[in-house]
């Protein structure tokens, strides 16, 4: 029904988007939830909540969740998910990550699916200090492409440690995916 007027998902993909979308959230997921230790992490440019929402439903109850959407309508949806599950620990931001100010907390940890490529991604959050954590960690969803990725990781990014830490094949399909993590030094 949303999908109709924000564009939340491809509409090739609505008839499996349980497989396609939703599944990959929460193996995603649960492979952040075995590497993190973070007790905040916000999702950027969540658009259709995931991972983000679907994080926020499988995290410990200890771990703060932030949605940040820039869309404003996206950001009610959001909002509106939210309400529905009664979610009350994670919160949305309506503001595009370089804008968004966190009234002087740092962020120790990201997580994304198709925000931007690594590269562009780190670049983002560095040039965010008010919000960007020395020692931070971002977590991407990424598709097998994401070698080709850090292969471009420009110089700029090279205090980054990346590496994949976990792979996933989507049910019923033959996609794998993965989980690339880059902490900065």
């Amino acid at each position: 029904r949303f999908n109709k007027h924000l564009n939340l998902i491809a509409r090739g993909t609505e008839l499996d988007g349980d497989l396609t979308h939703i599944a990959d959230g929460v193996l995603a997921s649960a492979i952040i939830l075995a590497d993190n230790k973070s007790s905040k992490i916000c999702d950027i440019g969540s658009g259709n909540g995931i991972p983000g929402v679907i994080f926020s439903i499988l995290a410990p109850k200890d771990i703060e969740i932030i949605l940040v959407e820039r869309d404003a309508r996206k950001g009610a949806f959001l909002k509106h998910v939210l309400g529905v599950i009664e979610d009350k620990r994670t919160s949305v931001l309506v503001s595009s990550i370089e804008d968004v100010d966190f009234g002087g907390q740092e962020i120790p940890a990201f997580v994304c699916r198709g925000f931007a490529d690594v590269n562009d991604t780190v670049t983002t959050l560095e040039n965010n200090r008010t919000i960007f954590k020395k020692m931070a960690i971002l977590y991407s969803l990424k598709g097998p492409s994401w070698k080709e990725e850090l292969r471009r990781f420009s110089v700029e990014c090279s205090t980054w440690n990346t590496s994949n830490i976990g792979e996933y094949l989507l049910p019923d399909t033959k996609i794998v995916r993965f989980v690339v993590k880059a902490t900065s030094n």
